[in-house]
């Protein structure tokens, strides 16, 4: 996972289309999306990777999208219904992005986005 720019999206996930998907590499342009927390785009990511072998693959990007938005405001509500579970997620994502970037593990999630 990285923090880069990206110009017409959020966040992208690429990834080897067998499945079980491997190497799975999220890039988020957190900078564009002040209003959208990381772990939200994150989270939408990895809901593309994880139906990129059911029906949703069937279905055009359009389609597919409305899909994974539902599934993904589902998700969130119950990510956010929980400050335990919601914390877990932000230190389990500082910690990839510390050993992918080599950046310092006592700089916040936040702190890193603003540089």
């Amino acid at each position: 996972m990285r923090l880069k720019a990206l110009r017409d999206e959020a966040a992208h996930a690429y990834f080897d289309p067998v499945f079980p998907p491997g190497e799975i590499d999220i890039t988020v342009d957190a900078n564009n999306h002040p209003t959208d927390p990381i772990i939200r785009l994150v989270m939408h990511e990895l809901l593309h990777v994880a139906m990129s072998e059911s029906i949703v693959a069937r279905l055009d990007a359009t389609l597919e999208e409305v899909v994974i938005l539902s599934l993904d405001t589902y998700l969130w509500t119950y990510m956010n219904s929980s400050k335990q579970r919601l914390a877990k997620w932000e230190k389990l994502i500082e910690r990839k992005l510390v050993i992918l970037e080599g950046q310092k593990a006592d700089v916040s999630l936040e702190d890193q986005v603003k540089r």
